[in-house]
């Protein structure tokens, strides 16, 4: 199965509790592997994913994406 490198930067906005109107924003940026032909969503997903097992605390469901660029390593 062939795989493709996709490079991330995803900046992630979240409040520290429910009435917080301070964003603390955090950025997470590296590559990930994924299956070639795999869409955008599929790697969003697995980055997703990996991010939360790497930062237990982190839930992407409760974050604010500020800034999402996820492109696939090409020649």
């Amino acid at each position: 199965m062939t795989t493709i490198l996709w490079h991330y930067i995803l900046t992630l906005g979240t409040y520290p509790d429910e009435d917080s109107t301070d964003l603390r924003m955090r950025t997470f940026s590296g590559t990930l592997l994924a299956t070639a032909g795999a869409g955008r969503d599929e790697v969003y997903e697995k980055l997703r994913a990996a991010l939360e097992a790497e930062h237990p605390t982190l839930s992407l469901a409760d974050a604010v994406v500020v800034h999402s660029d996820i492109q696939p390593n090409t020649p």
